[in-house]
């Protein structure tokens, strides 16, 4: 998730937006916009890192957005990385801060993990 902020950020620094010019989060609010891994990946690699990971350690694909739609003029801000966890299941209404239930979500947004596992697994 970290390797896919830094080059996303990496190229907000440079065109200013988290967007290509021209499902909800739940927790994360206002930032709504689905981002195709795809597309992402051709915004970002080989120039600002040399490929993207596309799934989670569950082998469960990363889920993107921003606050703008991809292909819109209107300039996107912020953006969100989301794993499903290990159950796969994105969550409407996701835990935020440290959880022990690997099944919650992990959410990556703004430079930090605002929701991730943490300490001993709950059964």
């Amino acid at each position: 998730m970290r390797t896919i902020a830094v080059g996303w950020e990496s190229r907000s620094v440079d065109v200013g937006h988290y967007n290509a010019a021209g499902v909800t989060t739940g927790g994360v609010a206002g930032i709504d916009q689905p981002v195709d891994m795809s597309a992402l990946s051709a915004a970002l690699a080989p120039t600002y890192v040399k490929t993207i990971p596309t799934q989670d350690g569950w082998g469960n694909t990363f889920l993107c957005y921003t606050d703008g739609s991809w292909g819109s003029a209107t300039v996107a801000s912020r953006y969100a990385i989301i794993s499903a966890g290990r159950d796969g299941v994105t969550q409407s209404a996701p835990t935020l801060g440290a959880t022990t239930n690997f099944d919650c979500d992990i959410i990556y947004s703004g430079g930090q993990f605002i929701a991730y596992p943490e300490g001993i697994q709950a059964q």
